[in-house]
């Protein structure tokens, strides 16, 4: 089937592979077998790294994917697997495109500046980009109860 979806938030990479990333996001439109429906759906998208890694939150996109039942308890109607790169339906907003020229210069800064570790996590902790997070890091952050430094943009940092 064909999905027209909007990005929730950042799509973020799956593993130290890097090869996949996975994002929140909301289907409005749907295809399948020559009929169009129009929902509001929330879903969790999975798809190649290198097709999804720029995507702004905001960003409409349509994609061919292949749809699977979540877990029960899951807030979502469905887990999304994209079978094609997306095709961009319209730009972000302006302020999400502002946000995310913000938050490249604040990654492109701390790269320059900082070791790898920390480079990933500065931005994680100032605005909740955890794009560059170390995976390892990442998992370590959740085993200690931590991982909401970086969930919430940094807010209770500030």
């Amino acid at each position: 089937m064909t999905v027209v979806l909007e990005l929730d938030g950042d799509p973020h990479v799956l593993g130290a592979g890097a090869g996949r990333v996975v994002a929140d996001a909301t289907v409005t439109r749907l295809e399948a077998d020559g009929t169009t429906f129009s929902l509001d759906a929330d879903v969790v998208l999975f798809g190649a790294a290198d097709d999804w890694r720029g995507l702004l939150p905001g960003q409409r996109a349509q994609v061919r994917v292949r749809a699977g039942v979540p877990r029960a308890g899951d807030d979502v109607v469905a887990l999304l697997s994209a079978r094609a790169p997306p095709r961009l339906v319209g730009d972000p907003g302006r302020v999400q495109q502002a946000a995310g020229s913000l938050r490249a210069a604040l990654a492109d800064s701390a790269r320059r500046v900082l070791e790898p570790p920390a480079a990933g996590l500065l931005p994680g902790l100032v605005v909740g980009d955890t794009r560059a997070l170390d995976p390892v890091l990442e998992e370590d952050f959740r085993r200690a109860g931590l991982a909401h430094l970086t969930a919430v943009s940094g807010a209770n940092v500030g």
